[in-house]
């Protein structure tokens, strides 16, 4: 095992040699998870496995065929029955032989009907094995294992439960992606959205492949080359970020930034500056994707539940509301009077059963602002909609911090185009300023809200216009 050993980690050396900015960070993954295949293939021949009633099966990332400098493979040992003595000892003697070759893995034993026992009561296990992967052993055996996940959970129970599960994780980290120190994999756009679409993937068409939503429209082109180019950056960074901590890391701490900053070729006057150009590359990049995993969230649920086989309440000449869902009916309207969209917002903002945009509203606004010049926005009618977004009694939070995600408060604002992913080098603050500045109106409504039934309540909504845009700029 020594020799292995030896072989193993001289092979891992070698292969992060050729580590550049502009490799195809994927390779690299696979890569580490083939060489990682090989060497289990050899420990379970050695220990004697090669003739049981056994498969090895790969799950998580690993089965995904990705494996990460500091991340654990994890693996599952599926039995038809349970295990007779001299078979435990064998598995326990395979465990211990990868752990002398260096390799760190997350090992479970079960029967076929232990997993699909589980499955059943515990929706991330269940999750977990629909990113399985043949090793080696019994193929028979796998092949029988397959099939019996594909009938557990309905499809809409389980985006119900993912989303539900995406939610609580973005409450963790106060709803946005613009931590100073981010975790990379549990923040808002982080890799864990890159999972959740693959999950979904897995679940409805029983492969992990993105091309699949494409072809179906649960996403355009345009969002599948972003998640694309997105998913590789973040890949890469994560790569990096093991080879530097020496271990399995997500919080892009400071330290590591500046490191990351010179592995990118990002430029600058100053450390500061470079360091900056960097986070920015990834800001843009988790933001992109929250963006998409919350347009295919909204896309499915509104499939899953007939959203526009459903009555409609028209709301303007090119907007209408269906369950708490404001849907755009005219997108040729305000392609032609783009000032109007504003108005979408003032609608979201005063309106408290509006919870959601469609997704093809959502689509629209993402998408057209960005090629939309900034005086097609900044016309007398559409100052008039943004003073009235500010001036309401509450609500501004809701609809700015929307708008800033879709790009549209940066190109009504161009002040807000600088301040978008601009690190802020202090032990005060957590987030960007961008982020900080959205949160101080989020306070400042909270306080106007409070104070509802004081008899500071008319002096206070006399000025609030005046105050919000005080701590706005």
């Amino acid at each position: 095992m020594r020799s292995i050993k030896q072989t193993h980690e001289q092979y891992l050396q070698s292969l992060d040699s050729h580590l550049a900015p502009h490799t195809d960070i994927l390779l690299f993954l696979q890569q580490r998870a083939t060489w990682l295949d090989e060497i289990l293939q050899l420990s379970w021949q050695r220990v004697g496995l090669a003739g049981e009633s056994l498969t090895l099966i790969a799950l998580g990332g690993y089965g995904l065929g990705r494996i990460f400098p500091g991340s654990d493979a994890d693996i599952l040992l599926l039995s038809p029955t349970p295990l007779s003595e001299p078979l435990e000892q064998k598995i326990s003697l395979f465990i211990s032989t990868i752990w002398d070759c260096g390799i760190k893995v997350g090992s479970s034993v079960r029967t076929l009907n232990d997993c699909l026992t589980d499955a059943k009561t515990d929706l991330n296990f269940y999750t977990n094995l629909l990113t399985h992967r043949f090793i080696c052993g019994s193929n028979h055996l796998y092949q029988s294992f397959t099939p019996s996940l594909t009938s557990l959970y309905h499809f809409d129970h389980f985006l119900t439960a993912k989303i539900q599960e995406r939610q609580a994780r973005y409450q963790r980290f106060d709803n946005t992606e613009y931590g100073l120190e981010p975790n990379i994999k549990e923040s808002p756009g982080g890799l864990r959205d890159i999972d959740f679409i693959t999950w979904i993937a897995l679940k409805k068409y029983q492969q992990a492949d993105w091309q699949l939503l494409l072809t179906h429209d649960d996403i355009n082109q345009m969002e599948y080359r972003r998640l694309t180019q997105a998913s590789r950056l973040l890949w890469k960074i994560r790569y990096y970020l093991h080879l530097y901590c020496e271990r399995k890391s997500e919080r892009l701490y400071f330290e590591y930034q500046a490191k990351l900053a010179d592995a990118f070729g990002c430029i600058g006057d100053n450390l500061n500056n470079k360091i900056s150009h960097f986070m920015q590359q990834y800001y843009q990049t988790v933001s992109e994707i929250r963006e998409i995993t919350d347009i295919l969230c909204q896309y499915l649920t509104e499939k899953s539940n007939h959203l526009h086989s459903l009555p409609k309440v028209t709301l303007t000449p090119y907007c209408h509301l269906i369950q708490k869902t404001l849907d755009i009916s005219d997108s040729h309207f305000l392609q032609q009077h783009p000032a109007h969209l504003l108005h979408l917002f003032v609608l979201f903002a005063d309106n408290d059963d509006i919870l959601f945009f469609s997704a093809n509203s959502l689509r629209f606004i993402r998408e057209f602002s960005q090629s939309l010049p900034r005086e097609k926005l900044y016309t007398p009618q559409g100052r008039r909609y943004f003073i009235e977004i500010i001036s309401r009694y509450r609500g501004v939070f809701k609809a700015l911090s929307l708008m800033h995600r879709l790009g549209l408060l940066s190109l009504y604002l161009p002040e807000m185009t600088p301040l978008t992913g601009q690190m802020q080098y202090d032990l005060y603050h957590l987030y960007t300023v961008d982020a900080h500045t959205l949160f101080v109106l989020r306070n400042c409504e909270c306080l106007f809200e409070k104070m509802a039934y004081t008899t500071l309540r008319w002096s206070f909504r006399q000025k609030k216009l005046s105050l919000l845009l005080a701590f706005y700029f």
